[in-house]
């Protein structure tokens, strides 16, 4: 059946016909169409006043019957006459003939990451509703509290009744949701694996792996959490390693108190698990001792309660916990924050992923992750913790190590950026293996850098582009490696606008400052970087 809807803007006069399950988004204004009420009216015609006509005559008989019976059977009439209007059998016609009661249509399904579905995407689906103009807002708990529905209208006029369910399970259930065909976006705090990408492929999803399949909303990274009264303060990988696998089960082993340790960790849904093992125990198992928790809020929990507790957490949910400083290799510990997380310095920062298929026509899935990547969304994201993907300005910036150079020439340059740098921005491109060629994340932030460059208060500046290497095969041919990644940087920036030639300068390091272990491949990848550098305005 085809019926005429409008639609639901008020300030548009589109009419459409579709079926009536088929509630799409208007071309002009992007509201949904619903069912004219003049259009249904037309439809019925005559065959309404005949409804109503004979819906008269049935009532008014009732009443002049339900009267005569009452005089007839005036002894007992309380009793009879509840039994003739509340039986079973009546209620039950009743019930079936009420069309005015149904259950709330679920638009959008959401499922996936505990990390970002338990309080973040609730705050994020609600602020784009607001701006949507929908009404009547409202987040309801489900029985299971990892699952969520934000019910809403589009317009105090509106009679349906609309939802968007939140499951947040772990990232790995986003995909098998995929599969199954339940959700519309999947959330993840890991990149999705060449397996679910061929899966997801051919169940007809398309390649998940795409620009415009994978988008990166925010950064988060993993603390190392332990209890605020135990005296350690920082670790190294391979001691984390070794005690997350249970080599190592007592705290004196550490410096520590002689005390057993407590080993929490996330269930192997949680993509911050998967992320965590992969960075942390390299292919150890983890011990058979540690107690696995659904969602980070208990974990942390747990960890707070215990002196002798160590667990882990995105930053943003380490609650009444301590984090601790991280090392690898010769790198020096550091400390996560939102900066070094942002530029991904941090050993333990991760992506923020959605996906969503690229062929999707649901306008509700396309419009929350625009609303998400842009500004009112990343400031919901900045308030709940996370490094947003927007470029931030770190004006007194400090190297994250203590500089050890190889060659005396890269420690005068070093010492030239510092003195002539009026801050560095949050951002790092990487590149691949071997390669010029940017990763997913960095093709979207060269954008980014180029609307900075013309903000007011940098108009005029100028730009240093910083490459480095990892430090496998010649110092030499790492250095010119380094200095064309620097500038396939401003190629890509000076190709899109001409003006800005004379604002990019570049300068390859080498292997010089790793910031990250390269005995890895993990650690490699972070120290083929580009860094940005505001230099200092000459012309103020």
């Amino acid at each position: 059946m085809s019926i005429s809807k409008k639609c639901l803007n008020t300030m548009c006069n589109r009419y459409e016909n579709a079926s009536k399950e088929n509630f799409k988004s208007c071309i002009d204004c992007a509201y949904l169409f619903r069912p004219s009420k003049v259009d249904f009216l037309k439809k019925i015609g005559k065959f309404s006043i005949f409804v109503i006509l004979a819906s008269t005559l049935i009532v008014t008989g009732l009443i002049v019957g339900t009267k005569i019976f009452k005089t007839q059977n005036n002894n007992n009439k309380n009793t009879t006459l509840a039994q003739e209007t509340i039986s079973p059998t009546n209620a039950d016609d009743i019930e079936a003939v009420d069309v005015t009661k149904s259950e709330p249509q679920t638009v959008l399904r959401i499922h996936g990451s505990n990390t970002i579905g338990t309080n973040l995407m609730p705050k994020l689906v609600e602020g784009y509703l607001e701006k949507k103009g929908a009404v009547q807002i409202k987040t309801i708990e489900g029985e299971n509290p990892q699952e969520k529905r934000i019910e809403f209208k589009l317009s105090n006029q509106d009679e349906e009744t609309y939802h968007i369910e939140i499951y947040s399970h772990g990232s790995a259930t986003a995909f098998k949701s995929f599969e199954s065909g339940s959700c519309d976006i999947g959330i993840s705090t890991r990149k999705i694996t060449g397996n679910e990408v061929s899966l997801l492929n051919n169940a007809g999803l398309g390649n998940l792996s795409t620009l415009k399949s994978e988008i990166i909303i925010a950064l988060d990274s993993i603390s190392v959490i332990v209890n605020k009264s135990n005296p350690i303060n920082n670790l190294s990988v391979e001691q984390i390693s070794d005690i997350f696998s249970g080599k190592i089960t007592n705290w004196s082993q550490l410096g520590g108190n002689d005390s057993k340790i407590k080993v929490f960790s996330r269930d192997k849904n949680s993509g911050t698990y998967e992320t965590f093992k992969t960075l942390i125990l390299n292919n150890k198992d983890l011990s058979s001792e540690a107690v696995l928790l659904e969602n980070a809020h208990d974990l942390t929990v747990e960890v707070s309660k215990d002196i002798n507790s160590i667990g882990f957490a995105g930053f943003s949910h380490i609650g009444d916990t301590k984090p601790i400083a991280i090392s690898q290799g010769a790198v020096d510990p550091v400390f996560p924050n939102t900066f070094n997380t942002a530029t991904e310095e941090y050993y333990l920062s991760k992506r923020i992923y959605l996906y969503c298929p690229e062929n999707t026509e649901n306008s509700y899935a396309t419009e929350l992750i625009n609303y998400i990547t842009d500004d009112e969304g990343q400031n919901i994201i900045k308030e709940n913790g996370f490094a947003t993907i927007d470029i931030e300005v770190d004006e007194n910036f400090k190297p994250f190590t203590k500089p050890t150079f190889i060659n005396q020439n890269a420690q005068q340059k070093y010492e030239q950026i510092v003195s002539n740098a009026q801050g560095r921005l949050s951002i790092n491109f990487l590149f691949q293996n071997g390669s010029s060629e940017l990763d997913s994340k960095s093709i979207r932030d060269l954008e980014k850098v180029i609307n900075f460059l013309f903000r007011n208060k940098y108009i005029n500046s100028k730009i240093l582009l910083v490459g480095y290497s990892d430090s496998k095969g010649d110092y030499n041919m790492n250095i010119r490696l380094s200095t064309e990644r620097a500038l396939r940087v401003k190629e890509i920036i000076t190709n899109q606008f001409s003006v800005l030639d004379g604002r990019v300068d570049v300068l390859g390091m080498g292997p010089e400052m790793p910031i990250a272990s390269n005995e890895t491949s993990g650690g490699m990848a972070r120290n083929r970087r580009v860094e940005v550098y505001i230099l200092k305005n000459t012309n103020n």
